[in-house]
């Protein structure tokens, strides 16, 4: 690997990485937060922290065949472009009912999968 190929490796894994780091950390503390937003049940708190997850494996394969079709840089830019407007939404839904920071959520982690590189299955 040269000196490029290194720095946009480093790069992209540092995106990814803060990425996932900003989910793992609101795991542990999201459902005790949860509980005191309106509205909030059991079966809301955990479609919040799942609907991440369950959109990227509904949109796995069409999101790979839009790489296929109009490149993979460009997925991957779009994809962090919506993710960063979808992840200020979330946070400023953050005072609202349990059910405005599902729907919020499930936009960024669409994004997310759509800036997913397709030769990095376990980014």
């Amino acid at each position: 690997m040269d000196k490029e190929e290194f720095r946009a490796a480093a790069s992209l894994a540092a995106v990814f990485s803060v990425r996932l780091l900003g989910l793992f950390m609101i795991y542990p503390v999201f459902a005790d937060y949860a509980r005191h937003l309106s509205g909030a049940t059991p079966y809301l708190i955990g479609l919040a922290l799942g609907i991440y997850g369950l959109s990227q494996a509904l949109l796995q394969i069409p999101f790979g065949m839009l790489s296929d079709k109009f490149g993979r840089k460009t997925l991957i830019v779009l994809g962090l472009v919506i993710f960063g407007a979808g992840s200020a939404v979330a946070a400023l839904s953050w005072a609202a009912a349990i059910s405005s920071f599902s729907a919020s959520s499930s936009l960024p982690s669409q994004a997310s999968f759509a800036a997913r590189p397709r030769h990095c299955p376990s980014c």
